[in-house]
């Protein structure tokens, strides 16, 4: 399976640029949010892939948002729809999970389905282009399950950005998890492998083979975590047909491109640029 470097350090760029400022203000710790606000260091959902999220959220602005497994993803994303509200562009969050987490609940512009993904109507029909699904349930695929009938329904869905979260590819699962079980992202990488789909960022990949890329681009990077960050974003082809590239196209065809820092914020980490921060223009 490929993993397009560049495309992902171009997006990474194109974030952390337009939202970078909002998602570094996270805050890490609970002593630091306001009540019942997110907040980076709660023990399932954390740095790089909560920046990430807040980021796209922000980018798309998906009117529709169906989330398999509630929990502070849910606080998240409902925090980023009212963000993205005060802009004028409102959105809605459908979470769908028979035990959702306490930070799930309470939140604006949320449907919560306390049920099993199986005893409910048909949500996918929801979505649209432009829309987003968002994916963190019991990371275990049987057939008729909840996965099952996620990968099903993506093959059909056009122009939807999906995240799935808790998958290390193109690596195995963590060791520390090697009792549970997990076989989500096997089944995930073979979905991959027969249908049509734009990587957009795999957050691990990224973490093990490109650390600098994730470093200069998010605040709270930690190459010291014990295990490293999951989320997985791929876009269904079809529908609005934009892909996310460059900021632009000069007039000898070479893509203009967001600043993308290494650690030291001397020199852009997008192959073939490598200027500084104060270049006009950044190409490759």
């Amino acid at each position: 399976m490929d993993y397009p470097l560049d495309a992902q350090i171009t997006l990474l760029g194109e974030l952390k640029k337009a939202y970078g400022a909002e998602y570094d203000r996270l805050p890490r710790t609970a002593a630091g949010a306001a009540a019942r606000s997110f907040y980076l260091q709660n023990g399932m959902f954390e740095s790089v892939d909560a920046e990430l999220m807040w980021g796209m959220i922000r980018r798309v602005k998906p009117k529709h948002i169906l989330e398999i497994g509630a929990g502070w993803t849910t606080a998240l994303a409902s925090q980023a729809l009212g963000r993205n509200a005060d802009e004028g562009v409102e959105g809605e969050l459908v979470t769908v999970d028979p035990n959702p987490a306490g930070p799930a609940y309470d939140r604006p512009r949320v449907t919560i389905h306390a049920r099993h993904l199986q005893e409910v109507g048909d949500l996918f029909s929801l979505l649209g282009p432009g829309d987003m699904i968002l994916v963190d349930s019991s990371h275990i695929f049987v057939t008729d399950g909840e996965i099952d009938l996620v990968l099903r329904a993506l093959t059909g869905l056009k122009g939807v950005y999906a995240q799935f979260h808790d998958i290390f590819l193109p690596q195995g699962y963590p060791e520390q998890w090697a009792d549970r079980g997990y076989n989500e992202q096997a089944e995930l990488e073979r979905w991959l492998g027969e249908n049509d789909h734009q990587l957009l960022i795999a957050a691990n990949y990224l973490y093990s083979e490109h650390p600098d890329v994730l470093a200069g681009a998010i605040g709270s990077y930690d190459p010291e975590r014990p295990i490293g960050p999951g989320a997985f974003w791929f876009k269904t082809p079809g529908g609005d047909e934009k892909t996310i590239t460059a900021d632009a196209l000069i007039e000898d065809g070479t893509e203009a491109h967001a600043f993308v820092s290494d650690r030291n914020g001397k020199a852009c980490l997008v192959p073939g640029c490598g200027k500084g921060p104060r270049a006009a223009v950044h190409t490759r």
